[in-house]
């Protein structure tokens, strides 16, 4: 395989073979790229400062806005240094081994969760950021690489004729897939990155989750992360295998519990047995036949006088 460039066996608009392939970026395609940031830059500038409503904020700017309206402040980006650091020591403790395997699951969980809580803090900042000058003129940037390196496996002409034709082709399979290599070689960006992270690594080592990440026991029973049976739908199961709650209490597929034997109601006013059949519905209340008692000879005698 060559490894400049890489190969993508994918289909066109009419769902037939196509053989494309990505480039790696030459330094002169990627001084191209940068000049191309740049000049989106001057005309975002240059067009917002023409028309106010048009007008982009510059990061900096945004960074001083998010700090006003309370959505990113200093304290975040403290909250989000302070997680990093908190990782950084649970690897070490790890690495440094010496403890019980359930300490470094828990280690490992730990990290795993402050992963996910920085994620999250910086979401809720990376939201804002798509309407800066910057951003804009990145996605443009990258457009343009994207132009550059697609081509033809075959040939090595460019599959896309210039931007323009990227932006009325961008939601064609070809291009999708070929973005997502692009992103990969220029922002480093990896589709199995959760797997790659030292915790998970860990995890797997110590055989408490299987290749697709999934926790298991040291048979191979598949667990939530505390250790409670699951199926492959990850329902909790009892070792029976049958499907139960939180609590272990057995339920059906959709979760509604059951019992092992359930009683009739009593109707309010007969006091006769009502056995609900489901919902909304019930049976009709068993009526009791009426008897008549046996007149006596001397009641008979009478009538017949």
């Amino acid at each position: 395989m060559d490894s400049k460039r890489t190969i993508i066996d994918t289909t066109d608009t009419d769902g037939k073979p196509l053989h494309l392939a990505i480039i790696r970026p030459t330094n002169r395609i990627n001084q191209e790229a940068n000049m191309a940031y740049n000049l989106k830059v001057a005309e975002l500038i240059r067009k917002g400062s023409q028309n106010n409503s048009q007008r982009l904020l510059l990061r900096a700017e945004l960074e001083e806005y998010l700090s006003q309206m309370g959505i990113w402040t200093l304290q975040d980006a403290l909250d989000v240094e302070k997680l990093a650091l908190e990782i950084r020591a649970a690897e070490l403790m790890i690495k440094q081994g010496g403890r019980l395997t359930s300490e470094g699951k828990t280690l490992a969980l730990q990290m795993a969760e402050k992963r996910q809580m920085i994620m999250e803090k910086h979401a809720k900042r990376q939201q804002f950021d798509s309407a800066t000058v910057e951003s804009q003129a990145e996605n443009f940037r990258f457009e343009f690489l994207l132009v550059k390196c697609l081509i033809f496996a075959d040939t090595g002409k460019p599959f896309l004729k210039n931007h323009s034709d990227y932006v009325d082709r961008q939601d064609e399979v070809a291009i999708i897939e070929g973005a997502k290599i692009i992103a990969n070689i220029v922002y480093g960006l990896d589709a199995n990155v959760h797997e790659h992270m030292f915790e998970m690594q860990w995890l797997k080592a110590a055989g408490m989750i299987d290749d697709d990440g999934r926790y298991i026991r040291s048979d191979g029973t598949l667990t939530d992360r505390d250790g409670r049976l699951v199926n492959k739908d990850g329902r909790y199961i009892n070792q029976e295998g049958q499907m139960v709650d939180t609590f272990g209490r057995p339920v059906d597929t959709h979760g509604n519990l059951l019992v092992d034997v359930a009683k009739p109601f009593i109707d309010d006013e007969t006091g006769e047995a009502v056995v609900i059949c489901g919902i909304g519905a019930k049976t009709k209340p068993t009526t009791k036949k009426k008897t008549t008692k046996k007149k006596s000879k001397k009641t008979t005698a009478k009538q017949k006088k």
